[in-house]
């Protein structure tokens, strides 16, 4: 049975599970989820009511991490996961960065902008998705929009925070990166999935799911041409052309 992955389109964490479907070369098909209708789809699926969710061969794997074991686990063609043990520590270590330092506060700091223009973000919500969602949002959009700010405590303190974050961590990454292809070792693995997944929505790769061109709030714009000559985006962009072929 061909796996299906339950997301958000908007999601640089989904785009992170799909990355790695596509690399493992897994059929798969996507079930576009309403953020905020979500949680009914979700419930008695899994524990949690987050995405990315991966059902393959009847089980249901949440979370992009667990996805990358679980595909790792099914197949050794194409590996993510180092063998080794200390690359595979440095790996997970850089995964975890990757979610803590860039992929929720560049999460916040999106949100916090984009909410303020419902008509961009009820597109990238309802983006191949259920025929009713521009009816839910036209109805819920406020609703929904307070709960994402609560759920994700967005003010502006919070935001001016993020940013300050992801410009350290960014600094951190070009440091890293001198004189180096990947994060860990000589090989594409998970760490280098993963900061580019989550990075994507900030560099916008050509071969990324948010690009040039596209809706962006001109804060975050302004936000981003701080870091648009760095070498870290230099090296996601080639990451991304190098290993993320299919979209």
């Amino acid at each position: 049975m061909q796996a299906i992955l339950y997301q958000f389109p908007i999601s640089h964490y989904c785009e992170k599970a799909r990355w790695a479907l596509d690399y493992k070369r897994v059929p798969y098909k996507v079930h576009n989820l309403l953020p905020g209708l979500h949680i009914k789809a979700l419930k008695g699926l899994v524990a949690d009511t987050t995405v990315p969710v991966l059902r393959m061969d009847g089980i249901y794997i949440q979370g992009s991490d667990q996805i990358i074991d679980a595909l790792d686990k099914q197949s050794s063609a194409r590996p993510l996961t180092p063998h080794d043990e200390q690359p595979l520590r440095e790996a997970r270590e850089w995964e975890e960065f990757a979610a803590n330092k860039l992929g929720d506060p560049l999460r916040l700091l999106s949100y916090h902008y984009y909410l303020e223009h419902p008509r961009a973000v009820i597109d990238r919500f309802t983006e191949n998705g259920p025929w009713y969602g521009r009816l839910f949002y036209a109805l819920a959009f406020n609703r929904v929009r307070q709960r994402i700010r609560d759920g994700y405590r967005i003010t502006d303190r919070t935001a001016g925070v993020a940013k300050h974050v992801i410009a350290r961590s960014l600094r951190h990454l070009q440091r890293h990166l001198q004189n180096r292809q990947f994060l860990v070792g000589e090989v594409f693995s998970r760490a280098d999935l993963s900061v580019c997944a989550l990075l994507a929505p900030l560099v916008m790769p050509a071969e990324g799911y948010v690009r040039q061109g596209d809706f962006v709030p001109a804060e975050l714009t302004g936000f981003r041409q701080e870091f648009e000559d760095s070498p870290v985006f230099t090296w996601v962009n080639d990451i991304y052309s190098g290993f993320r072929s299919t979209l």
